[in-house]
């Protein structure tokens, strides 16, 4: 059984990212010779994790079909501009969601998000994207988070979930990543990995299936803060 998937149809080569705050992306190579159509729905899986996501650039140069896939809907990506429109006395939630829904995306839980009453707030002639960096630029403390089904959310990061692992590859202390060799791409941002060398906090991961690698596995690297 492949250990990466698209729609079902087997990788030869994976680099999917994924960081604390945005979207997920993953660059891929399917063992097919026809790639899926720009804006087309994915799912990408990798080990046992599913993850909800659009095409947005494909082709297929030399009978080799590729594509780049990115969390939910792909349309924070478009550049479309919002409509403007003024708001008072509302939670930030609010005016999150409202830019999601005029972007095309699907909101998750933004509730996180409601605790923040503005006085007045304008949406501008703006990207999506660019809205909603204002808005989570007043709440610093939570991140906009993708989670698998595609739905964009609200969310503080707490550490609460550890992860054990002994599949430790190396220890790159001087860029403050930790390399794994696992069969699942189960550790994302905001879980802590525990190993013989320590705990420790995953910031940003990077899993790659590489066709050169003969142990048919997905090697992660994870970048961690600095304590």
């Amino acid at each position: 059984m492949a250990i990466g998937t698209l729609n079902g149809e087997a990788l030869i080569a994976c680099d999917f990212v994924q960081a604390r705050w945005g979207l997920w992306h993953a660059d891929v190579l399917l063992q097919g010779e026809v790639a899926p159509s720009e804006g087309a729905a994915v799912t990408l899986t990798l080990g046992t994790v599913e993850r909800a996501g659009t095409v947005i650039n494909a082709g297929q140069p030399y009978g080799q079909a590729r594509c780049r896939v990115v969390g939910g809907k792909g349309k924070l990506q478009a550049g479309a501009l919002l409509t403007p429109s003024d708001y008072s006395q509302v939670g930030l939630d609010v005016i999150a969601r409202d830019i999601l829904t005029q972007a095309g995306e699907i909101s998750g839980d933004l509730t996180p998000l409601a605790s923040t009453v503005v006085e007045q707030w304008q949406l501008c002639r703006e990207t999506a994207w660019e809205a909603l960096q204002r808005v989570f630029r007043a709440r610093p403390d939570l991140d906009l988070w993708c989670e698998r089904n595609g739905s964009l959310s609200a969310r503080s990061v707490t550490w609460t979930q550890t992860i054990s692992t002994e599949d430790v590859r190396g220890l790159k202390p001087q860029e403050r990543q930790l390399v794994l060799m696992i069969d699942d791409s189960n550790i994302e941002p905001g879980v802590v990995v525990s190993t013989v060398y320590g705990d420790f906090r995953c910031e940003r991961v990077q899993y790659e299936l590489d066709p050169g690698d003969t142990r048919s596995s997905l090697t992660a690297r994870m970048w961690y803060p600095k304590t």
